[in-house]
């Protein structure tokens, strides 16, 4: 009779413990599955949204149920950003810098020294030489001792004697890359304050 109570336990309990680890697993393969699946969808739509397709990214966004955890309204600001760069304007950069000042500081990064900088530099191009001073001394003054690079030197002494006649090393200072740098600059420590998907995890190794 004992074996037989313990026989019909066994057929009785074995059977739901298999069905309730069964439950477990399937559970646990789900939110694994889900949480894949939620993963690719950000991955896509930070994609979209750094390139600028907000409406595709917002719908994805909707259908995957990840609104909350997309990153829509730092790339809209990014994107602003990026565009007043990409028209020679600092302003909106700028706005963006005092921002997130702490994070920057924290990250050690040197696009507002950069920013300066252009800023700078377009005072010169304008032949304000002047007011390029004070605006030197009024934001560069202060520069921590590792961002006194040679970039840093060059643009004092263009400020100092203006723009050499002939002199190549002072050329790349006035040409169109530079503002194609600043956004490539900009989009970098965007990323790490942001925290943001690398797009390169889109591009396949060549």
């Amino acid at each position: 009779l004992y074996i037989e109570q313990i026989s019909i336990h066994y057929l009785v309990e074995v059977p739901k413990l298999k069905n309730t680890n069964f439950q477990a697993n399937t559970t646990d393969a789900l939110k694994q599955e889900t949480w894949r699946s939620q993963r690719i969808s950000r991955l896509i739509i930070d994609y979209l949204l750094r390139s600028g397709y907000f409406e595709t990214a917002q719908k994805l966004a909707e259908q995957a149920n990840v609104e909350d955890m997309c990153n829509k309204t730092v790339f809209m600001i990014a994107k602003q950003v990026e565009d007043s760069l990409s028209r020679h304007e600092t302003d909106r950069c700028l706005e963006w810098i005092a921002d997130n000042r702490s994070k920057l500081r924290r990250l050690k990064s040197t696009l507002e020294t950069m920013v300066r900088l252009q800023d700078c530099i377009e005072l010169v191009r304008r032949g304000e030489r002047l007011e390029a001073v004070h605006y030197a001394r009024k934001f560069l003054a202060n520069l921590p001792k590792e961002q006194w690079s040679e970039q840093v030197v060059k643009v004092m002494g263009l400020i100092g004697f203006g723009i050499p006649s002939k002199s190549r090393a002072y050329t790349e200072y006035f040409s169109e890359k530079r503002w194609d740098q600043l956004i490539e600059l900009f989009k970098h420590e965007n990323a790490r304050v942001y925290k943001v998907s690398d797009l390169k995890r889109f591009h396949s190794k060549t």
